[in-house]
């Protein structure tokens, strides 16, 4: 979209690379999320060893073909991560203790290096050609409604160790894109790093994912961004998503939408269509006010018949067949409606 202020992106897969849909895709975006293979396990075959999905490679260089950024995600999640991170050789859990806990750090170091050595080494050096913009580095890691008073999800990172996991994870990160694989004449810090997390525009996870970004960086952690994914229905207030960016304003930090859907509800209508219509429109005005700190927005799907919500209501802003919807037309209003007064 011409008319946005930041760039607009989609989750796609190699299916999306190719035909009409690569062509509308290019048409529509400048930006592009694996929506599943870049996850740990798409790094791995089934006996551990460093083999990368095919579709990784076909992601890269269509976007590099097509002038496309790429959002990287995600590094480290509790999902979709080989059981062997966790384990012994013998299939035993590690532990807590200091020989397990170094066992695991240095996988976790091992795989964000060898994932930045592949794709510095297939589509060049960040910052120097390399579409690769940014990584989710840590995904989910905050427990809604836990009875922990951290408020951080008990997740096997973090049984073993603690909440350092996430400091090693962008510290590692840092390494391996911005400085390792960062090319000579990059200009600042080519890969922006971000935390991830869903449910920000509720008070309960916002609070404690306010405190954890504080904590981290408190510690000097090399944090550069907070993500906010923004699966939502139509009900969930429009304010309530302008309030999540407005949260984290003050913090030394860009923010993201790295997710979004908005779902019609069942059955799917004229009338509900032009609801979800009014509901992006109102969203795209409060992000393009908000552009000054937004890095980038994703809808998490580039058409209805790949979301993983359709089942929900037709939740993106293109139908199964590559035509405009309500949806998008109210996306673009937003982002061209006059600021206020």
């Amino acid at each position: 979209m011409d008319a946005a202020p930041f760039p607009l992106g989609a989750a796609i897969d190699q299916r999306e690379t190719t035909g009409a849909a690569g062509q509308a895709l290019a048409h529509h975006f400048t930006q592009l999320t694996a929506e599943n293979h870049m996850k740990p396990e798409a790094w791995y075959d089934d006996d551990g060893t460093f083999a990368p999905d095919p579709q990784i490679d076909a992601l890269m260089s269509y976007a590099q073909a097509k002038g496309l950024r790429v959002y990287g995600h995600v590094l480290v999640w509790h999902n979709q991560t080989p059981a062997w991170f966790f384990t012994h050789e013998d299939g035993t859990p590690l532990t807590d203790g200091a020989a397990d806990q170094q066992i695991l750090r240095d996988r976790l170091r091992n795989h964000i290096h060898a994932v930045a050595e592949y794709l510095a080494d297939g589509w060049g050096e960040f910052g120097n050609g390399n579409p690769l913009v940014a990584w989710d580095v840590v995904n989910e890691v905050i427990d809604k409604g836990t009875g922990f008073a951290d408020g951080m999800r008990r997740s096997e990172w973090y049984r073993v160790l603690g909440e350092e996991f996430i400091d090693l994870a962008f510290t590692y990160a840092d390494e391996a894109f911005n400085d390792r694989h960062a090319g000579p004449a990059a200009t600042g810090r080519p890969v922006a790093l971000f935390i991830n997390e869903f449910d920000t525009e509720t008070a309960d996870k916002q609070d404690r994912y306010h405190a954890l970004v504080s904590r981290l960086l408190e510690r000097g952690v090399p944090v550069d961004g907070v993500g906010h994914q923004m699966h939502v229905s139509l009900d969930v207030p429009v304010e309530s998503l302008a309030a999540a960016l407005d949260r984290f304003a003050a913090m030394p930090v860009q923010q993201a939408v790295t997710e979004m859907d908005v779902p019609t509800g069942m059955p799917v209508t004229p009338s509900a269509l032009a609801e979800q219509g009014h509901y992006y429109e109102a969203a795209f005005r409060a992000f393009r006010e908000r552009a000054d700190v937004l890095f980038s927005v994703s809808l998490w799907g580039f058409h209805d018949g790949r979301s993983w919500r359709d089942a929900y209501g037709a939740p993106l802003l293109l139908d199964e067949q590559l035509e405009a919807k309500p949806a998008l037309a109210g996306a673009l209003a937003g982002l061209r409606a006059a600021s206020p007064s």
